[in-house]
Order: structure tokens, then sequence, then C-alpha cells
């Protein structure tokens, strides 16, 4: 985790800490949560693993616990959102944040979570040696997770644009290649992305000057 991941992270447990650990929560008597809420009582909020979480990730909100709950726990989600995946899929996890409405939230809590989604992007992109294939799934895979929280994708395809690295180049190439087979049978990106998000994917994708950058970031490393 780079130096300022760490920080942006920080911002969210400072921002996110006025909301207490919960001394009891409700949840559907369908679903048996009862080891999973023990373990939440008994662990620190950073020492919880996305294994502790993952029940509660899916089932916030909906079925177990309410707005109050899940803003405590938020931070500790998010920051293992950036380590691993939760449970089937972070970008189902993510869902959870337009659920709970979180653009009616304080602009310090909103402020922290914006800034947070964009260092880890920034962060996912600034590495400097070629990526292997499981590193450029999950970068690819978090940017899905990401449309899935906010509702404006461009910023993280604007940025994804101005990065001259052969990491970022190569990234996209990688997510071009991934979706190539849907997007030309169904129109569709791989993953669980949101309507609008999906659309300006889609239309950044087809822009011709991507291709030429590509190219030219091709041609400018078999020039070296």
């Amino acid at each position: 985790m780079s130096v300022t991941l760490q920080a942006a992270t920080q911002q969210l447990y400072d921002v996110f800490s006025s909301y207490p650990k919960p001394k009891q929560m409700d949840y559907s008597p369908v679903k048996d949560f009862r080891e999973a809420w023990r373990v939440m009582q008994f662990k620190a909020l950073r020492d919880l693993s996305a294994d502790d979480l993952w029940q509660y990730a899916f089932s916030a909100l909906s079925t177990w616990g309410n707005e109050q709950d899940f803003r405590h726990f938020l931070p500790r989600l998010l920051e293992l959102m950036t380590i691993t995946e939760i449970g089937a899929g972070n970008e189902i996890f993510a869902r959870k944040l337009p659920y709970a409405k979180w653009r009616s939230w304080p602009d310090s809590e909103q402020t922290a979570i914006e800034d947070f989604l964009m260092i880890w992007w920034q962060t996912l992109l600034s590495n400097t040696s070629p990526p292997e294939a499981s590193n450029q799934y999950w970068a690819v895979n978090s940017l899905c997770a990401i449309s899935n929280i906010v509702e404006d994708i461009e910023p993280f395809l604007s940025y994804w644009d101005e990065q001259t690295t052969l990491v970022a180049k190569s990234l996209i190439a990688y997510f071009i290649n991934e979706n190539a087979s849907l997007l030309l049978s169904k129109n569709r990106l791989v993953g669980t992305w949101p309507k609008s998000s999906e659309l300006q994917v889609r239309h950044w994708l087809s822009r011709p000057c991507l291709k030429q950058n590509l190219e030219a970031a091709f041609f400018s490393t078999e020039d070296n």
C-alpha cells in the first residue's frame, strides 16, 4: 500500500470514527449470522478480515443492520477492497454504497470516499514494472468495483488516458482483450457494471485516439 493510499485510508477511519461499533444489530431470522456477528464484536475494526466480514458485506442494510452500523464498518470494508476480494466480488459489495444513499451523507464523508477511490485507482496505475496477468485482472476489476460506487466513471478513465507508462497502456490492452468477445457479440463488458458506467467505458474504448495511443506506446517500446 502506497503512502498516499495509506493517508486516504486513514482519512476514512478518521472521518467515520464518529460511528461507534454497534452493540447489537438486527438481522433476518432466515439467515444465521450469529458466529459472524460474534467475531465482529470481538475483533477491533482494523483487525477484521474479508473472511470475517463477507457475510455482513453482502447483507448489510438489506437484511442485516442499519445505515449507522454500515458507516462504522465502511472504512475497513473499503480498505479490504484494495487488498482482496470480499466474498463473491468487490463490485457486488460496492453496490451497497448507492443503496445506502452515500451521496446524501455529510460532505466530509463523501469527500473522504471520493479521494480514497481516486487514490486507489492512481496507485493501481502507478506500478513501474509490467504487471502479471493476475494483477492486470485485479486492476481492471477494481475499476468495475469503483464504477458501482461513483455516478461518473469519466474522471477515472481520463486519468488512465493521461498515463504514459507501459504499465498503464498494457492494462488498456489487457482490458480490451478481456472484453473483446463480449463487446462484439453482445455489446457488453465483462463484469457487473452499472449501465451508465458501461456506456461511458464503451464510448471511451471506441475512440480512434485510444488505438493511436496504444500503437504509439507499442512502437516506442519496440524502439527501446
